[in-house]
């Protein structure tokens, strides 16, 4: 288990940012967008299948389904995902990066920042935490789904058997799409 702040997670401040009641997606979006703005972070929803990212360590550019990027001295922090292929998509990739929030939140910049999550066994290990911790958030909202856990243990799966950290949006959802075009959550 992943081990920060003391050995755990979440503090009492991040722990009561949890989901209190069952929320439609709209609310769920909505709640995850009152939480962030708290704390200088702007949280938004694109309509397309990726988001653009560029590393402000590396000025690398990279395609995914969501990021976090913490504030920096008066510019805000956000919080980005891609609308992606349908509901179940991005509410779990919502809910992932609302997780990575509340660990910079709860661990504070120094092991947010923490040259240790440049190896790639510590970020497969952080990732797969953060999926685990994305399901708990899900099921207070009242909007887990069983294909939202597949595809967690698929994405952790991967992340392992290959060895490395994924900066590319993958298909492992693919095999769920039947149900993606007829989600009705």
């Amino acid at each position: 288990m992943l081990r920060t702040n003391g050995g755990r997670v979440y503090n009492k401040q991040t722990w009561e940012m949890m989901p209190d009641r069952a929320m439609n997606p709209h609310e769920f979006y909505r709640w995850v967008q009152s939480q962030t703005r708290k704390h200088n972070v702007i949280t938004r929803l694109t309509r397309s299948d990726i988001v653009k990212y560029k590393d402000p360590d590396t000025n690398e550019k990279h395609e995914v389904c969501g990021w976090f990027s913490e504030p920096v001295d008066d510019d805000p922090g956000r919080i980005m995902v891609a609308y992606g292929h349908g509901e179940i998509e991005w509410l779990g990739t919502m809910a992932h990066e609302y997780v990575h929030f509340l660990q910079w939140l709860a661990w504070g910049e120094k092991t947010w920042n923490d040259p240790i999550w440049e190896h790639d066994d510590m970020i497969i290990e952080l990732e797969c935490q953060t999926e685990k911790h994305a399901a708990l958030i899900l099921e207070s909202a009242g909007l887990l789904h069983s294909n939202m856990v597949r595809n967690s243990e698929v994405y952790c799966k991967m992340m392992h058997d290959h060895d490395e950290f994924f900066d590319e949006p993958s298909d492992f959802n693919a095999e769920e799409g039947w149900w993606l075009n007829n989600a009705n959550v």
